[in-house]
C-alpha cells in the first residue's frame, strides 16, 4: 500500500530498490528487534544489516518513542529492501544528545539520514538552531542527504499552551529540523489509500 500510494510500483519494477545503498535513520529511543524482524519477514528489508550506533550512553532500550523508531526502520527497509545497509543512530532524548547525534552522522558522512523527530520551530530557541544549521550545512557540503518530517500536523502542529497558562498560542509554525535550510523537509500531504 505504501509502495503504491507514494508511487514507488515503477521504481520497484524496474529494479530500483535501494541496491548497495546505505542509509541512516535518527532516532531518539530505542526499539525492538524482534518487533523489526516480524514485519520485514512479511513486508521485506528482512536481509538488510543492521547497524546500531549508540551515543551518549543510552541504553539502547525501546522506551515510550519506540514506536516510531520502529515504523521509521520499517518503513525504510521494506520501501528500499536491498539497501548495503541501516544505522541506526540512538541517543537520549535530551538537547545534549540530539546534537551529538546530528555530530556524529556528520563525522560518518553516512550518505542519507531519515529523520521523523522534530519539534516547533519557535521552541528550539536561537542558539540551537544556529548550531544545528552548522551540522546541516556541512553535512550538505559533504553531500550528504537530511530528509525530516515537516510534522504530524503541519503548520499548526505547534498550538500550545502559553507560558505561565496565560492562553493558548495558535499561531502558525514551521517544525524544526525541517525548517532549516540545509535540510530537505518531507510532508505536507494528506495520504488517502484506496
Amino acid at each position: 500500500q505504501f509502495a503504491r500510494a507514494y508511487n514507488y510500483d515503477g521504481l520497484h519494477s524496474a529494479g530500483l530498490q535501494g541496491d548497495g545503498q546505505t542509509v541512516g535513520v535518527f532516532e531518539l529511543d530505542g526499539y525492538s528487534l524482534s518487533d523489526v524482524k516480524a514485519y520485514t519477514q512479511c513486508f521485506g528489508g528482512n536481509n538488510v544489516p543492521i547497524q546500531n550506533v549508540v551515543l551518549d550512553g543510552f541504553n539502547g532500550q525501546p522506551g515510550a518513542g519506540a514506536v516510531e523508531v520502529e515504523l521509521d526502520m520499517e518503513l525504510m527497509l521494506s520501501m528500499a529492501p536491498k539497501l548495503s545497509k541501516l544505522i541506526v543512530y540512538e541517543a537520549p532524548n535530551t538537547t545534549q544528545g540530539y546534537n551529538d547525534e546530528f555530530a556524529r552522522i556528520v563525522s560518518d558522512r553516512t550518505p542519507v539520514i531519515s529523520v521523523s523527530w522534530g519539534d516547533c520551530e519557535k521552541n528550539m530557541g536561537q542558539q540551537e538552531v544556529q548550531q544545528e544549521n552548522k551540522y546541516f550545512q556541512e553535512a550538505a557540503a559533504q553531500g550528504q542527504s537530511i530528509l525530516a518530517a515537516s510534522g504530524d500536523s503541519g503548520s499548526s502542529s505547534c498550538f500550545q499552551l502559553q507560558a505561565g497558562g496565560s492562553g493558548f498560542d495558535t499561531s502558525l509554525n514551521a517544525d524544526d529540523p525541517a525548517a532549516q535550510p540545509f535540510v530537505t523537509a518531507v510532508g505536507g500531504t494528506t495520504l488517502t489509500l484506496a
